[in-house]
């Protein structure tokens, strides 16, 4: 389903007992590996900075977005939560993930970020947060050229994503 990170994602999120329909409910176009993710996960947490958010989760926030901010409701879809009030969103029209900061005001397009990625990339980036953070709660600390790797590998994802990406990496 997502880059082979199925097996990861099991043991991070809670599997749907229940079978869902998702027709309807959902705005048309979203991106097929998030609405796979929504049939088979309740949500879950990949990393402090990535907790996605289930089907019914989703449903709720939108609504609630849709009351209190119907215009930003009509560009965004809610994907999970960064912590601290802080969101991660679906752009409508390109299905890319949209950082949120919560300290840069009210919910519009001017305070949100695109991280120019889909839910596969986003996945996969924070699955490689997480290793990282396991690698440091074992070894303790990053060489410099371990460090270096890493940034490779999160830019092998996009092209100046390490720089773009909203929290600083664990040390």
């Amino acid at each position: 389903m997502l880059n082979g990170r199925d097996e990861q994602l099991a043991q991070c999120c809670q599997r749907r007992a229940d079978k869902i329909t998702l027709t309807g409910k959902l705005p048309a176009g979203l991106d097929g590996a998030y609405l796979r993710f929504l049939e088979q996960y309740r949500g879950g947490k990949i990393t402090a900075d990535c907790c996605l958010y289930g089907y019914e989760q989703a449903l709720e926030h939108h609504r609630y977005l849709e009351r209190e901010h119907p215009k930003f409701s009509r560009t965004v879809w809610p994907v999970g939560s960064a912590g601290n009030g802080d969101e991660w969103f679906f752009a409508r029209g390109s299905n890319t993930i949209l950082y949120y900061d919560h300290d840069a005001g009210q919910y519009d397009a001017q305070h949100v970020e695109d991280m120019r990625i889909s839910f596969t990339e986003f996945v996969e980036l924070h699955f490689q947060y997480r290793e990282l953070e396991d690698y440091l709660d074992r070894r303790g600390a990053l060489t410099d050229v371990q460090r270096q790797d890493f940034v490779r590998s999160v830019n092998a994802i996009r092209d100046g994503l390490f720089e773009d990406y909203p929290f600083a990496p664990p040390e």
